[in-house]
């Protein structure tokens, strides 16, 4: 369990019933699909719980992300975020680490009905945002995990082709813009919200289990029209932008703090 000043730092920060410790709730988190073929390759003994956190939290906003990172960097203590949550992947590797679970940030920002774009927050899930685009005669790109799983999640940080990939393509290909939480509790912003013909960095930093160490709070992805027939272009930053790989870009986050970005295929 986490010390009790500790404990009472997270609390201020998302509330009293937005965090717990309790045994049988941290269980729950620890249980996860392939467990057991993760513990089997490490030479243990197949079972389905893995690490069990020190705590769990429920934020509902970026700013709380924020906060929670930065008191982890303070007080030393890991921390794995996940949104529906599938596989060993998304729970955690260290037994000194809490869990950010991001169920609460389940909104659809906004749908560009115009532009053909949707904003949405972590645990939006694809029958949500598929329920909601409906009403615009538009579609997005669902991974095939299910209706139940995120495409954020699945967009920034893993793999997820679907049913309807010869038509939408691949999840990394559908993301326009993101919003990060960095590991240091600095917010990163890549990419256009205003479709002004400027290449989107975003793609250069996604991929397959890429980006996990990093919290996703929202991003804008690509959604197509239902019945038009119409071909769009699936890799709308990859054209023109081969001259990039191999080098480094700077990048001036909002507070003024610069950084480097290496490009790599």
């Amino acid at each position: 369990m986490l010390e009790k000043d500790v404990f009472k730092a997270f609390k201020a920060v998302v509330g009293e019933r937005f965090i717990s410790q309790d045994p049988a709730v941290m269980d729950s988190y620890a249980f996860q699909w392939c467990n057991e073929i993760e513990s089997a390759q490490r030479g243990e003994e197949p079972q389905r719980f893995g690490v069990r956190p020190l705590a769990v939290v429920l934020p509902e906003s970026t700013e709380q992300v924020q906060a929670i990172v930065k008191l982890c960097n303070e007080h030393k203590v890991g921390y794995k975020a996940f949104s529906t949550g599938m596989g060993p992947w998304a729970g955690l590797s260290n037994p000194r680490a809490i869990q950010i679970d991001l169920r609460r940030m389940n909104r659809i920002l906004e749908v560009d009905e115009k532009n053909m774009y949707a904003v949405i927050e972590p645990y939006v899930i694809n029958s949500q945002l598929q329920s909601e685009l409906f009403k615009y005669g538009l579609m997005h790109h669902a991974q095939g995990a299910g209706p139940q799983t995120s495409p954020l999640a699945s967009h920034t940080s893993f793999v997820g082709p679907g049913f309807t990939s010869p038509y939408t393509g691949f999840s990394g290909r559908n993301v326009l813009g993101v919003e990060w939480v960095l590991p240091d509790g600095e917010i990163l912003r890549l990419g256009s919200y205003d479709h002004n013909g400027k290449w989107l960095i975003s793609f250069l930093m996604v991929g397959s289990e890429s980006s996990q160490r990093l919290r996703f709070v929202s991003f804008p992805g690509l959604l197509l029209k239902i019945g038009s027939g119409r071909q769009v272009v699936l890799f709308p930053i990859m054209i023109g932008i081969s001259h990039l790989i191999g080098k480094s870009l700077s990048l001036t986050l909002k507070s003024g703090r610069n950084i480097k970005v290496q490009c790599m295929n």
